[in-house]
Parts: structure tokens; C-alpha cells; sequence
């Protein structure tokens, strides 16, 4: 068959780094399952997902059951099987993280049983939503018209399944082949490298066990079936896990998963959990890949993260959110930022504000000091060791990014508890700037907060014409206290005289669809006690 055709991922960037760490250059959590990896197992591995990891995470996979022997090169299999490695819950679960689109209900504890407790990743989901998550999806669907197939709010598995399926010509039908025994729930997982598919575990509800197992065959080619009740559990034909390993260690009765995915809270539209394995996996491959030496970043403090996300819906808003537990990072707390962010220009296209730490600073300039030229640059400037960094930066930090006449506009806040120490750098820093003849940066000091402004004065800063706390886009998506804040104002890039341009310089009017009805994106982080960090990942729609 024809694989149907994902979307780019837009990428589920879960937010700001723990909170009393915002300036520190570790990377953001895996964002779901791999897209783009073929059908049937055996076939092409999946690409690696995963954004730029630290080294040394947690150390290798655990050996044991879930763990595949050597293999021979696979051999070719048939291009008219349909939609499922043994199951149609492959397809639902790669078009819907494909599309950015997790159209399902809560975590599924039934499904999470047919899961060994060793998988380095776990995506769940219910197939059967409530009537007010399904009501509230269909109004954000009908929103992007490459998603206008199926009717969400009555048969919802058939909707879900002919919007994925709606660049095939030779899938399955779905009343006749898969409504007949697919249940309410679906787990899909790894056990050691995902980015080799023989690793790959599914297991499904069903309704009738004998169907499902009929369709698991004749469309699975090959794959092994296995039972535990009502749940079909499917991996590599060459897999020597046992649904007898499953019963006995099963991920639903791990504790450091029932502990992060408990941090979700209820009502989630879906659920991902990921292990501390996994980061090492990824880093592995994305060195590999890109060559990439992270030897500069500090591994040690976030070896043996773990965590997991959930989404929920409501009118017009979708809310992701991040649970990350470093158990080897220190503890720290950073002042609330959200009066800071609220004080930046209104016209602004993004707004970043972020507390600080005095470990955080220490982390940031260790990593300065072991890059080549890092602190040497610095030192130009009068900034000669971390206390003259510490007083540059300060405790709280605001960014704001725009544009005006084609020029980008960059403005900086930063409040310390030195002022004298950081007017002193800034004027350090002005007078090198002058004499190298680099103008449109200026420098100014309003009590304790230092200005820095590009292609604007500092007065813009200091006295914007209007403020992104005045706007009901940036009220809809921070509210309450936060130590880190992201804010997207998309209205301000829509109204861009180059809005059009841009848009016309992406393929397939891919980005256009999905910016016309996304009204703002926001991101708030806090630390959470007993080395957990939460972020969540607003998005709005007209």
C-alpha cells in the first residue's frame, strides 16, 4: 500500500527547562514516537527523535526479555499490506503524532498492562474520548482542511482512521476489516534502541479476540500475535518476549511510571512516558548522525531523567504538558517571571522572560569556559570570572524579538543585584562596540534593571506603546506564577508586511494551514519539589 503521507511534525516542544536551570543547555525530552518508519516490522527503522540529548544519560538498556537476537536482512514484504504492523494501531498512532493531532483520551491503564516495564518509551491512548473532548477536537479539526474527513463527534475510530488513511487507495475498509474487533485502548513501546523497529511493542484492546488475530496475520506479515485476555500484544516475528514476562513485570506496575504519569493529573487526550535509557539512546544516534561532541554539557546533573506528557483540550485550546523528574540535579527554585514578561513590548513577535540561579550562572559559565574562545570573548568585555557573569545577567531575565520596516528589533531586561557592577560592563561593552564602529546597540540603567537594545532605543523597552501583558492572547495562554515564560505572538507575525512572502516560500502550503487559525503559543515552566520540573505548552485558536 502507500504509506499515507505525515505532515511535517511541528514539533512538541515541551517548554522551558526546569525552572532555577533556564540558561542551561540541556535539551528538551523526546516528542513522541518516531514518524516515518514503515509498516511491517523488520522494515526501515525509524529516524530518531529526540533533540539533541547530553551525553552519558543513565547507561545501557537493561538485557533481558523485550531484547531482539541478531537478524538477517529482512526480506522485501508485500507493499499491499495494509495499514498495520499486525495491528491498525501503529497507523493511528504514527499519523496522530504525524500530525501533531493527539485525537485520544486519557492514558489507557488496559493498554499500558500489554507493555513490558523495561520499554525506554511509551505512547498511550484511548480510542473512545468523551463527548466534550470529542465536540472540542471536531472544532479545532474543522479548522485545517486537510483534516476535514470523518465525522469526530459520532463514529470517532472511523474518523480518526479516514483521515489517515485518505491519501491510500488500498487500505482496508474499516467497517468490514477492523471495527469488528477494535477496542478502546492502544499502547505502543520500545524496549531498548527505537530506532530499530524489531524493538517495537504494540499491544490493542479488542472486542473479538479471534478477529483480530485473523486481521493480525493476513495483514501483520509475519508479525507474532499474543494474548493477554482481551489484549493483543504484537512484536517482530522474531521477538522472544512472552506475554508470561509482560504479566510479570508490566510497565502499568512500574512505579517511576505510575509516579510521572500520576504528575499528568486526569482527563489527558493522550499520554507519553519515557525512561532514562532513552536519552542515551538518542544521543548515541544523534552523534552518530551529525557528529555532534556534547562532551560540554553537564550529563551528570540530568543523568537518569525520566518522565512523561499529556494533552488536553478545551474550546478552541489545546494545553500540553511536561513532567521531568533529574534526580541528580540540584534542587532549585527560580523567582516568578510572568510581571516581567507581562512589562515587553506589545508589538513584539516573541517574548522570552527567565529566572536564575546562582547554579544555574555557575553551570552556564562552566559550559563557557570549556568551549573553545568562550570566556576569552567575554573577557574583552571586562567579564573576566562567574561573579562578573552573575551581575551581567542577573536573577531575572526578559528577551523580546521583533521586527519593524524589515529590521529586527532586540531588547533585553536583565535585573541584578549589582547594578553599579553591571553598568560598569555595559559601558565596557558600549565603548568596544563604538570603537569597532558597530552601531544600533544601545545601554541604559533603570535602577536595577539593565537596558540592551538593537535596532530600537532603549526608551522602547523602558516605555513600550502598548505591552504583551495587554493582550488577551498572552492572558489566555500565561496565567498564574511561572519561572520561565515563551511567549508566540502570532498575531503580531501575521500583521508583518513580509507575512505573505514567507508563506509563499514554504512547500505545499503546509505552514500557511497551520498558522491561519493559531492565534498564540505559550510555554510556562516551574519547578515542582523532589527534582521535577512542569511545563505546559498552550496553544490558541481563532
Amino acid at each position: 500500500m502507500t504509506t499515507p503521507q505525515n505532515p511535517p511534525n511541528p514539533g512538541w516542544q515541551p517548554g522551558p527547562q526546569g525552572p532555577g536551570q533556564p540558561f542551561n543547555p540541556s535539551p528538551q525530552p523526546p516528542q513522541g514516537p518516531p514518524t516515518g518508519y514503515q509498516q511491517n516490522f523488520g522494515q526501515q527503522a525509524p529516524q530518531g527523535y529526540g533533540q539533541q540529548p547530553p551525553q552519558g544519560y543513565g547507561q545501557q538498556p537493561p538485557q533481558g526479555y523485550g531484547q531482539q537476537p541478531p537478524q538477517a536482512a529482512p526480506k522485501a514484504k508485500s507493499k499491499t499490506k495494509a495499514i498495520v504492523a499486525g495491528g491498525v494501531g501503529v497507523a493511528v498512532v504514527a499519523a496522530a503524532v504525524g500530525l501533531g493531532l493527539f485525537f485520544f483520551r486519557g492514558s489507557s491503564p488496559v493498554a499500558a498492562e500489554g507493555l513490558p516495564a523495561d520499554v525506554t518509551f511509551a505512547f498511550e491512548a484511548n480510542l473512545a474520548p468523551s463527548n466534550a473532548d470529542k465536540l472540542a477536537l471536531k472544532g479545532i479539526a474543522d479548522k485545517f482542511p486537510s483534516l476535514s474527513s470523518g465525522n469526530l463527534e459520532t463514529d470517532y475510530k472511523a474518523a480518526v482512521y479516514a483521515m489517515i488513511t485518505q491519501e491510500s487507495t488500498d487500505a482496508p475498509d474499516y467497517a468490514a476489516s477492523i471495527e469488528p474487533w477494535l477496542g478502546d485502548s492502544i499502547a505502543i513501546g520500545f524496549t531498548g534502541d527505537p530506532s530499530d523497529e524489531r524493538n517495537l511493542i504494540m499491544a490493542v484492546e479488542t472486542t473479538d479476540k479471534g478477529k483480530a488475530e485473523a486481521f493480525a496475520r493476513d495483514e501483520g506479515d509475519g508479525a507474532r500475535v499474543q494474548f493477554i485476555d482481551d489484549l493483543m500484544v504484537i512484536t517482530d516475528e522474531n521477538s522472544t518476549l512472552s506475554v508470561d514476562d509482560i504479566k510479570q513485570n508490566a510497565l502499568a506496575d512500574s512505579e517511576q511510571y505510575k509516579a510521572d504519569i500520576g504528575r499528568l493529573g486526569e482527563g489527558n487526550l493522550a499520554t507519553l512516558w519515557f525512561g532514562p535509557e532513552l536519552l542515551t539512546t538518542a544521543l548515541e544516534q544523534v552523534e552518530q548522525e551529525s557528529g555532534l561532541d556534547a562532551t560540554s554539557i553537564d550529563a551528570d546533573a540530568l543523568r537518569d531523567a525520566h518522565g512523561a506528557a499529556g494533552l488536553k483540550v478545551s474550546d478552541n485550546k489545546l494545553t500540553a504538558k511536561l513532567v521531568m523528574q533529574a534526580p541528580n540535579a540540584p534542587e532549585a527554585s527560580g523567582p516568578d517571571v510572568v510581571d516581567l514578561a507581562r512589562s515587553l513590548p506589545g508589538d513584539a513577535l516573541a517574548v522570552i522572560a527567565a529566572g536564575t540561579t546562582d547554579e544555574a550562572i555557575g553551570e552556564l559559565w562552566s559550559t563557557l569556559e570549556t568551549a573553545a574562545g568562550g570566556t576569552d570573548a567575554l573577557a574583552s568585555f571586562g567579564i573576566t570570572g562567574v561573579d562578573d557573569f552573575r551581575a551581567l545577567i542577573g536573577s531575572r531575565v526578559g528577551l523580546s524579538i521583533g521586527m519593524d520596516g524589515g529590521m529586527p528589533q532586540v531588547g533585553a531586561k536583565l535585573e541584578t543585584d549589582e547594578p553599579e557592577k553591571q553598568k560598569e560592563i555595559f559601558d565596557g561593552i558600549d565603548e568596544l562596540l563604538q570603537a569597532g564602529g558597530i552601531p544600533g546597540i544601545a545601554f541604559a540603567q533603570d535602577g536595577n534593571t539593565g537596558i540592551v537594545a538593537y535596532g530600537q532605543s532603549a526608551d522602547n523597552l523602558l516605555n513600550p506603546a502598548s505591552k504583551v501583558g495587554d493582550l488577551d492572547t498572552f492572558k489566555q495562554v500565561v496565567d498564574g506564577k511561572a519561572q520561565a515564560v515563551v511567549f508566540l505572538n502570532v498575531d503580531a507575525l501575521k500583521a508583518l508586511p513580509d507575512y505573505e512572502t514567507m508563506l509563499n516560500s514554504m512547500p505545499d502550503g503546509q505552514l500557511e494551514e497551520f498558522l491561519a487559525p493559531v492565534s498564540s503559543v505559550g510555554i510556562v515552566g516551574n519547578a515542582a519539589g523532589d527534582h521535577y520540573s512542569e511545563s505546559f505548552l498552550h496553544v490558541t485558536f481563532d
